[in-house]
């Protein structure tokens, strides 16, 4: 059971609430910038000179099997 709140008391409206409060901070804007640090930062730490298409291919695809994981230990309930 829920408790009332001031944006209503429904699963829906909850989560449509804290959805609206996440794209105000801009959350998806800040998990790519810290994906994207890494990543600048593991190529720096290697040594690896890639050209840009290939430097955003790897960038796409380890940006992917990241959030992948993430999502994965999310369904199981693996998360804070």
């Amino acid at each position: 059971m829920m408790l009332p709140t001031p944006y209503g008391n429904s699963y829906e409206q909850i989560s449509a609430h804290l959805r609206q409060q996440m794209r105000d901070e801009k959350i998806e804007g800040k998990i790519l910038e810290l994906l994207q640090s890494g990543f600048e930062k593991a190529l720096r730490i290697e040594s690896v000179v890639l050209a840009r298409p290939e430097r955003e291919r790897l960038f796409r695809t380890i940006t992917g099997e990241v959030l992948n994981k993430v999502t994965e230990q999310l369904n199981k309930g693996n998360h804070a």
